[in-house]
């Protein structure tokens, strides 16, 4: 049921006992017109990651399946990181609560940030 393009990345954050990876980058919606189906496949995603450890890394984003994932992901104690543009950290709406937010200037300066930090993409 998971959709998306997934990229496990390198540690960049410090996180807990997630075997053979640290981290998650997880490239997702950000629109609010994703069926509901895909937010419960979001949140059960985000559970089951935080429960091995895993911290993520994402857009930044508070909205679609982006701040869904982030906002489980944080309420189950996970370090959560966003990269986002300064220009879409107000009008998409920043995820507030990241232990560590990146400021890029463009949309394809995140994009290419995200791909260099990740080790491996998963296509689901």
């Amino acid at each position: 049921m998971w959709q998306g393009l997934l990229m496990l990345s390198i540690p960049l954050i410090s996180g807990g006992g997630c075997p053979a990876l640290k981290n998650i980058c997880v490239f997702c919606a950000s629109s609010e017109q994703i069926p509901e189906e895909y937010h419960q496949a979001a949140k059960t995603f985000g559970r089951e990651l935080a429960g091995l450890g895993c911290g993520l890394i994402f857009g930044g984003g508070s909205v679609g399946l982006m701040g869904t994932l982030a906002k489980t992901m944080k309420a189950e104690g996970a370090r959560v990181c966003g990269i986002i543009p300064g220009y879409l950290r107000e009008g998409e709406g920043r995820f507030s609560l990241c232990d560590e937010l990146i400021l890029t200037k463009t949309l394809a300066e995140r994009k290419h940030y995200m791909i260099d930090v990740g080790l491996h993409q998963v296509f689901e």
